[in-house]
C-alpha cells in the first residue's frame, strides 16, 4: 500500500476524530453538566494565583488537585482566540489517527465495523484505566470520569471505523492499480488491452 493512501487514511481519521470532538465539546452539554463553577470566582482566582504563582499542576493533601493555566492578567480564557489550541488539538488528533492506522493495518481482512468495535473496546479500556483511576485516587466526580471514558471510546470507534472503511474502499483499489501498472491517481478501468480478464500480468 503506497504512502499516498496511508497519508489520506490518516487525514480521514483526523477529520472524523476532530469532528466528533467538536460535537462533543461544543454542541453536546454532557461535559459541562459534570462540572460546577466556583462561587466568588474573581476573588478565588486571585487567591489561587497567589498560592500558585506559576502555571502547572498543584495538589493538597486535603484532597485538592488543580490544573492552573492562567494568563498573567487573569483574563477570561473563553474570550481569547482558540486558534493556537485548535492547532495543537489537530496535531494531537493526527498522532491519534496514526496510532489507529497502525492497529488497523495489523487487522487485515477485518470488516470496518468490526474494526471500529475492536478499537472502541480498546479505547474504553484505556478510558477506564485513566479516567476511573482519577476518580479513585484523586476524587474526580464519577459523572466527569464516565463521560470522558465514553468520549474516548467513541473517538476510537469512529476513528478506527473511518480508517478501516477508507482503506477497504480505496486501499484495495490502490493495490490493484499497482499490480497492473497503473500510475497512482490515473484510475483503474480493467486489465491492460489484450490481456484476458482474470489473468495475472507477467
Amino acid at each position: 500500500m503506497n504512502g499516498r493512501v496511508l497519508a489520506l487514511a490518516v487525514l480521514v481519521g483526523t477529520i472524523v476524530i476532530f469532528a466528533w470532538q467538536t460535537i462533543s465539546n461544543a454542541a453536546l452539554p454532557w461535559h459541562m453538566m459534570t462540572m460546577r463553577r466556583f462561587a466568588n470566582n474573581d476573588s478565588l482566582v486571585r487567591q489561587i494565583r497567589a498560592a500558585a504563582p506559576t502555571n502547572g499542576m498543584y495538589y493538597s493533601n486535603q484532597g485538592v488537585l488543580a490544573s492552573v493555566a492562567m494568563t498573567p492578567d487573569l483574563a477570561d480564557k473563553t474570550a481569547l482566540p482558540f486558534t493556537p489550541m485548535l492547532a495543537k488539538q489537530i496535531a494531537i488528533d493526527v498522532v491519534m489517527a496514526i496510532a489507529l492506522l497502525i492497529v488497523v493495518l495489523r487487522m487485515p481482512g477485518a470488516a470496518p465495523l468490526a474494526t471500529g468495535f475492536t478499537l472502541g473496546a480498546a479505547g474504553f479500556a484505556a478510558g477506564v484505566a485513566l479516567e476511573l483511576s482519577d476518580w479513585n485516587w484523586y476524587g474526580f466526580s464519577a459523572g466527569y470520569t464516565i463521560v470522558n471514558a465514553i468520549d474516548v471510546t467513541i473517538q476510537c470507534f469512529i476513528g478506527g471505523f473511518a480508517t478501516a472503511f477508507f482503506l477497504k474502499r480505496f486501499g484495495a483499489r490502490a493495490v490493484t492499480e499497482e499490480r497492473v501498472g497503473v500510475p497512482a491517481g490515473k484510475g483503474y478501468s480493467g486489465p491492460p488491452s489484450g490481456q484476458p480478464t482474470g489473468s495475472r500480468p507477467g
